[in-house]
């Protein structure tokens, strides 16, 4: 019983600690077509989802497979930002808005963002993220 209780305990102050649990990107098409996103969970699970030209979405996944009228791009997202590039809205989920280039290039766009960035903020570490081969 009382290993039971120390348990709950440590769950209870894990999930009230303030670490963040979860993330939720929201990506704007700056492309110039339209892309077929699809996330890619930790388990392979696939979701399919379109974007159109100058729309967005958002989604979380640590991997993405981006469809173009010319082949596919593949992102590893799974070391995304802290700090000044991502909004915390709840206590335990932040988020963090990324931009697809015509060229492929996603690139952090302040959390402030609404729509497409044509100016960017300096990059942090790692970005702008290049489709990997």
């Amino acid at each position: 019983m009382r290993r039971t209780a120390c348990v709950f305990l440590l769950v209870a102050l894990i999930c009230t600690s303030g670490c963040i649990l979860a993330e939720t990107d929201t990506v704007y098409n700056h492309s110039g077509q339209d892309l077929t996103i699809i996330a890619i969970d930790f388990d392979g699970k696939r979701e399919e989802m379109l974007v159109g030209a100058g729309a967005h979405i958002q989604f979380y996944s640590p991997y993405i497979e981006v469809r173009h009228k010319d082949g596919v791009w593949h992102y590893n997202l799974k070391e995304m930002v802290n700090g000044y590039f991502n909004s915390k809205k709840t206590r335990n989920v932040f988020f963090v808005n990324l931009q697809i280039e015509p060229n492929g290039s996603v690139y952090v766009i302040p959390p402030k963002a609404t729509g497409i960035v044509t100016r960017f903020p300096r990059q942090p570490e790692g970005f702008p993220l290049r489709p990997q081969q």
